[in-house]
């Protein structure tokens, strides 16, 4: 009878232990532990025709995992917070670590997001002039060479797949205004 009393406590402490675990919520995580789950949920949508355009499939995957039941709040390196395009206050915040410019995306991690603005020539139409164009993806890998990213449009219109890009074909891509490199990248608190 002991022994059967003593095992089912054991049960139900492992049982509700790993529930608990399941269930930890994200600001108990560690940073690695986000990053991850922002990955885990971006890959899910791979091949999938989402309907969202790059920057709204991000957020989506963010709010997914997080659980914010609005938009994120844009946070600059030093803490200060600026309201996102929504004006919305939230449980979740994205930290920007590019605010002045200077951190490399070599040194990115897994799970951060990229925001980068591009210029390319808009063609056939009458006069060809050139656009600008921003765009948003998280990171999956970073090698010695370059980085692999989860992107919506990657594949086609709204479709999310991956690519790698080498670090030379990335800043070849990003526009430069005023001998600076026009991207930004971020992680989830």
């Amino acid at each position: 009878m002991r022994k059967s009393l003593w095992l089912i406590i054991v049960c139900v402490l492992f049982f509700g232990a790993s529930f608990a675990q399941a269930k930890k919520s994200w600001h108990s995580m560690t940073q690695e532990e986000r990053n991850q789950k922002i990955i885990e949920r971006a890959v899910r949508d791979i091949g999938k025709n989402t309907g969202l355009r790059c920057g709204k499939w991000v957020e989506k995957v963010i709010m997914d995992v997080s659980r914010a039941y609005r938009n994120p709040v844009l946070s600059s390196f030093d803490g200060r917070k600026y309201p996102n395009a929504n004006g919305c206050n939230t449980s979740t915040n994205i930290v920007c670590v590019t605010k002045d410019k200077s951190f490399p995306i070599e040194k990115a991690h897994a799970g951060w997001i990229v925001c980068y603005f591009k210029k390319y020539k808009q063609t056939g139409i009458r006069n060809e002039r050139t656009k600008i164009e921003g765009h948003a993806m998280i990171i999956k890998r970073v090698s010695a060479t370059g980085i692999e990213v989860v992107d919506c449009n990657a594949v086609g219109p709204t479709t999310v797949g991956t690519r790698f890009l080498s670090f030379k074909e990335f800043y070849d891509r990003v526009l430069v205004i005023r001998g600076k490199k026009e991207y930004h990248l971020y992680y989830v608190l």
